[in-house]
């Protein structure tokens, strides 16, 4: 194989990579909002991947919720968690 040959089988897999992986990361997300709606399904969202296998503050627990697009008042996020 040539050069030539070598940078196009590249430029095709970058573009592969790319339609896979962006699809991949948008099925996760829609997955996630329909399995996990709601405040409660946010803090069972992160208990189903394993967020809290160490003690967190409330104030970890809201940033990794906005994360995955669930954006609550400290007071609810701490009222659901009690």
């Amino acid at each position: 194989m040539d050069n030539k040959e070598i940078k196009k089988i590249e430029e095709r897999l970058t573009r592969l990579e790319k339609a896979v992986f962006r699809k991949r990361a948008r099925v996760v997300k829609e997955k996630a909002l329909d399995e996990f709606g709601g405040l409660k399904g946010g803090i069972q969202l992160l208990i189903s991947c394993g967020f809290f296998k160490a003690k967190k503050t409330l104030p970890e627990i809201r940033k990794e919720l906005e994360k995955h697009y669930y954006h609550y008042i400290a007071s609810a996020v701490q009222t659901t968690l009690n």
